[in-house]
């Protein structure tokens, strides 16, 4: 890993599968303790199902709007 590339950061990009919650992608990059990646993995799951959520409302509004008109 070179230093430029996260510039003393960590990146931690994860997937998890909205029905069953498991999880698809988990990669580090950089360095965190513990409890670091104990509070970026709640979040990004927090973060996932937020996303999913969202998807989901904006999806079915989309339907129902189109069965209206």
């Amino acid at each position: 890993m070179k230093d430029e590339d996260n510039f003393g950061t960590a990146d931690v990009p994860v997937a998890i599968t909205p029905r069953n919650g498991n999880v698809v992608l988990l990669q580090m990059d950089g360095k965190l303790t513990q409890d670091e990646f104990k509070k970026a993995f709640r979040l990004a799951v927090k973060g996932d199902q937020d996303v999913y959520e969202i998807q989901k409302q904006a999806l079915l509004s989309k339907s129902k709007t189109e069965v209206i008109e």
